[in-house]
This record gives structure tokens, C-alpha cells and sequence, in this order.
């Protein structure tokens, strides 16, 4: 038994690695912490947008496309916010600052349409709401990205 061994040892101290091959690890890229928060609040803004913003509950409400173009300025934010997430070139603080600064500015028009609608007495509908959130969304996900130091 004991042979055995040793002359197991004197084989496994004959094996020698095999030098390496030239290849080079594939590096694989993610997506920056705080994407999925990101897609989900650009997600939820672009529904918003195409849905009803203000008046009857569904087939006779006015969509945000449709007053005055302010639904084709959330969309182009929530759009232009997703470039910096999924094709990652810029620093965190770019990203970060970029998508905040977009989901600020298209929540403010969401704001603006919402508090006109209660000052002229006209019914707030879904989509305007669903923009709205998905806005606060982007605009915490723009934070995580300020915040992230990798």
C-alpha cells in the first residue's frame, strides 16, 4: 500500500501544466448597478406617455401625445436616459447625472400637467400617473448611479 503511494506521488509530481494557449479571457460586460430600476422607471414613463393623461377613463381621455406634444417630451426623455444605461461609455457620475437630470426634467412636465388638470377641475387618468412614477423611478436610479463608486 505504501509503494502504492509513493509511487502515485512520484507520478502526480511528473504531470507539468500545459503553458498557456494565447486566448485571452472573454471579459463580460453588465449593466451599471441601479439598470434594472432605470428600465423599469423608462419602461413605465413610455407606457404613460402613449396612455391617457387627462378625462374620461379610457376611450375619452386625451393622451399625453396628444396635448400639445408634452407626451413626445417624456418619451424623448425616457429614451434618451436609457442610452447612457445599456451602451455604458461614461463615468458614473456622467450617467448618473444624465439620467437624473433627464427623469427631473420630464417629471416636470408631468407636474405641470397634474396640477393644471386639478386647477382647471379635470380628472387625472393613469397615464399621466404611470409617467409620473416611472419618472421617480429614473430619477432614483440616476442617484444609485451618482452613488456607485466602482
Amino acid at each position: 500500500m505504501r509503494a502504492a503511494r509513493e509511487q502515485e506521488r512520484r507520478r502526480l509530481e511528473s504531470v507539468h501544466e500545459l503553458p498557456p494557449t494565447g486566448e485571452t479571457a472573454h471579459s463580460v460586460t453588465t449593466l451599471p448597478a441601479g439598470s434594472g430600476l432605470a428600465l423599469i422607471g423608462a419602461a413605465l414613463m413610455i407606457i404613460g406617455a402613449l396612455g391617457p393623461w387627462i378625462g374620461g377613463r379610457l376611450f375619452s381621455a386625451t393622451s399625453g401625445i396628444d396635448l400639445g406634444g408634452d407626451g413626445w417630451l417624456v418619451l424623448a426623455a425616457a429614451t434618451l436616459a436609457l442610452v447612457p444605461v445599456v451602451l455604458p461609455l461614461a463615468g458614473s457620475v456622467a450617467r448618473g447625472g444624465w439620467v437624473a437630470g433627464l427623469a427631473l426634467f420630464a417629471g416636470y412636465v408631468c407636474w405641470t400637467h397634474y396640477t393644471q388638470a386639478h386647477t382647471d377641475g379635470a380628472e387625472v387618468v393613469w397615464g399621466l400617473e404611470l409617467a409620473g412614477i416611472g419618472c421617480g423611478l429614473l430619477a432614483l436610479s440616476g442617484l444609485r448611479f451618482l452613488t456607485d463608486r466602482s
